[in-house]
């Protein structure tokens, strides 16, 4: 065998280890994109049952979304209830527009905003407290179209799904 044809096996060869490298970069970076995406599904799980426990345990929370007049303390109470959900569901947001959460999910918890905000005092929460000073401007703008479409209720859908 001379060398010009050694060198050529050696080329080929070459190629098909470079492909197959290639060829296994690109599963491993699938794999290791597919469970970002997983670990990502969790924590906001996680973080939803943390808020969804505290709310089973202080109802009145919930409740302070309907009522008619609040006190001072109600208000603070609600506030930071309204913060803490519609920040956590900015993240996730934020988490989509870096393609970390997928369409699906996104907007599925984009309906807890949709839920949570149709509420009477949420919707005068949402119009004073200064959201442009806190949030992303794009979410915000997100958030008003969809509550231009959403319908003010004026009981909760956690207790109208018993009448």
């Amino acid at each position: 065998m001379n060398w010009s044809k050694a060198s050529a096996i050696a080329e080929i060869l070459s190629s098909v280890a470079i492909f197959v490298t290639l060829f296994y970069l690109a599963v491993e970076v699938q794999q290791n994109a597919d469970s970002t995406q997983a670990e990502t599904r969790q924590a906001i799980l996680s973080a939803d049952q943390e808020f969804l426990q505290f709310m089973i345990e202080e109802p009145d929370l919930v409740l302070l979304r309907y009522k008619t007049h609040l006190d001072d303390i109600e208000r603070v109470r609600l506030s930071f209830q309204l913060l803490t959900l519609v920040r956590m569901r900015e993240i996730n947001w934020i988490q989509h527009q870096n393609g970390i959460l997928d369409d699906v999910t996104w907007h599925a918890y984009l309906g807890s905003v949709r839920a949570v905000l149709s509420a009477p005092q949420s919707r005068v929460w949402w119009k004073n407290y200064g959201v442009e000073r806190i949030f992303d401007v794009k979410f915000i703008s997100l958030v008003d179209e969809l509550l231009a479409e959403t319908p003010v209720f004026e009981r909760s859908p956690h207790i109208t799904a018993f009448d």
